[in-house]
């Protein structure tokens, strides 16, 4: 929660000890490491102030090897037709777990495709 006057951010990994790894006035910390992380506000042990804090846990997953096949679309009178089609290959039966985005164009962003 905001308002407080310190913030002790402290990660583990596996079975290593807690590391502090922020100590300060600021009431948000981003993660860049996979982890359980938790939250000391103004040294009160076992609970926030306003009992809204809980551990969160930052899990490292593998992505599979896989292949992409590009089939160009046909032309009628120099027209290209909606036809043409990238196949996605080698990720298992359960793709439901995995997102893409196509963008026309050369250039690309996660956040805005263009």
């Amino acid at each position: 929660p905001a308002g407080y006057v310190r913030y002790q951010w402290f990660r583990r990994s596996g079975t290593s000890q807690e590391v502090l790894v922020y100590d300060g006035e600021v009431s948000s910390y981003t993660a860049t490491a996979a982890g359980e992380y938790r939250v000391v506000v103004n040294d009160i042990q076992g609970k926030c102030p306003d009992l809204s804090c809980c551990p969160a846990i930052i899990e490292e997953d593998s992505i599979p090897a896989f292949t992409v096949l590009a089939r160009s679309p046909t032309c009628v009178s120099n027209q290209p037709q909606a036809n043409g089609t990238l196949t996605v290959m080698g990720l298992g039966m359960n793709v439901s777990g995995y997102r893409y985005a196509l963008s026309e164009g050369s250039s690309f962003t996660v956040a805005n495709p263009t």
